[in-house]
């Protein structure tokens, strides 16, 4: 292979040091700073008008590679099918956003690589270059894995992601949809610790087992894509914040976990003292003027966003393999037509 030769032009510095560290994040919403190189510093002008960036760097903590091994989630790829940092060429890509510059440092957002990281090189984001090709090629993508932008988030735990998604079939944003996010995401990493290969194919494999009908319902049904309609949601009327992922070979329990709310706010009410009264008055007493409407929203979408740099532990409860019934299989009926109301 011919070999060519590269120049750092920027130094990353975020608060990663280890790979660890990196994938505890949800990468999204980590900020770094990248600082030029005194000689390149000039290439900067102007570089504000743009919201994103794409940044190219370095890999320099990988070392090796394989041409087809195992990637995330245990699927055997090549190394140019996958998003490995352990390449022939040991180049990353990311797209960020572009917070604040200061002379020689930009401040971005989203930004996946570790402490030190060489910079390679930095540009312009243009959706109308870089997203529309793209387009075609996830559609494909999409057709043969509908879930795959969503377990993507889920190995990354881009809760973040997530939450936005599941803002989008719940239609708004608050502190239930965003505890059932999180409680998916967090039992399913468990359940897989388990049972290796479990993964949601919509067809009944893996079971959740929800116990209130609230928001929080949403964002499990969103996350972990267990639904009424593929038979992969099981509602029990127990009146508590709380959700049991299970594995299951017919009618046998395979792995099992159940995450339950500890019923901490978690200083919600301090950060934001108003939407405890709001909450009383749009939600429970039902006075929905337009103006109270907006500022409910405002605030449960802060609120919904900030829950989630809350730590797993102070927020549920886990327990592995508690014992539960599951029902059986969704049973399959011919269709007929009524009579009455054809």
């Amino acid at each position: 292979m011919q070999k060519i030769q590269t120049v750092a032009v920027a130094t990353v510095e975020n608060k990663c040091s280890t790979v660890e560290e990196l994938r505890s994040q949800d990468r999204t919403r980590l900020v770094s700073t990248l600082h030029f190189d005194e000689e390149v510093a000039q290439g900067l002008y102007k570089i504000e008008e743009n919201s994103h960036l794409q940044v190219l760097f370095n890999f320099s903590e990988s070392e090796g590679y394989t041409l087809v091994g195992k990637r995330l989630r245990d699927r055997e790829l090549g190394v140019f099918a996958c998003r490995t940092p352990f390449r022939p060429s040991p180049i990353g890509s990311t797209v960020v956003e572009l917070l604040e510059r200061h002379e020689n440092r930009l401040i971005v957002r989203g930004l996946d690589c570790l402490n030190g990281t060489p910079v390679l090189d930095v540009k312009p984001f243009t959706a109308g270059f870089d997203s529309a090709l793209r387009t075609e090629g996830e559609e494909i993508l999409l057709k043969k894995n509908p879930r795959r932008d969503i377990e993507m988030d889920l190995a990354q735990n881009n809760l973040h992601s997530l939450l936005l998604g599941a803002g989008q079939i719940h239609g708004h944003f608050c502190g239930g949809v965003s505890s059932g996010v999180m409680a998916s995401a967090y039992g399913l990493s468990e359940l897989k610790k388990l049972q290796k290969n479990a993964g949601v194919d919509g067809l009944e494999n893996i079971l959740a087992i929800i116990e209130t009908n609230s928001c929080f319902a949403d964002g499990v049904q969103y996350a972990a894509g267990c639904s009424i309609g593929n038979n992969g949601l099981v509602y029990r009327d127990f009146g508590k914040t709380a959700v049991t992922f299970l594995v299951r070979d017919k009618q046998e329990v395979c792995a099992a976990v159940r995450v339950s709310s500890r019923g901490n706010r978690m200083g919600i009410q301090e950060r934001y003292p108003e939407f405890s009264n709001l909450f009383q008055e749009v939600i429970v007493q039902s006075n929905r003027t337009p103006e109270k409407v907006a500022e409910f929203k405002r605030l449960s979408c802060a609120v919904s966003f900030d829950m989630l740099d809350t730590p797993f532990e102070e927020m549920f409860h886990l327990k592995i393999n508690p014992e539960v019934y599951i029902p059986g299989f969704a049973p399959i009926k011919d269709s007929k037509t009524c009579k009455k109301m054809r």
